[in-house]
């Protein structure tokens, strides 16, 4: 396969703050990734188990996503914030 029949890869960052209901993040996430492989996107998000809800809120949170896009840096395209 070349570089021009690779499929796209996205980054994703659900971000949520910790007073924030952990329900929006959860559900914001599940429709995200949905939407994504509905559009036959790659994507790279951190496991749901990585932060509380799946969603990136703590500056922990922060390095564990730099992490991950930083170890999948030659396939991610583009990034996508919720």
């Amino acid at each position: 396969m070349n570089m021009f029949e690779r499929k796209t890869t996205l980054g994703v960052i659900i971000g949520s703050r910790g007073f924030f209901n952990g329900k929006l993040a959860l559900n914001a996430r599940k429709e995200v990734v949905e939407q994504l492989d509905k559009l036959g996107l790659q994507h790279c998000i951190l496991p749901l188990e990585a932060t509380n809800n799946g969603a990136v809120e703590t500056p922990d949170d922060v390095r564990k996503c730099v992490e991950l896009f930083d170890a999948n840096r030659h396939a991610i395209d583009g990034i996508v914030v919720v």
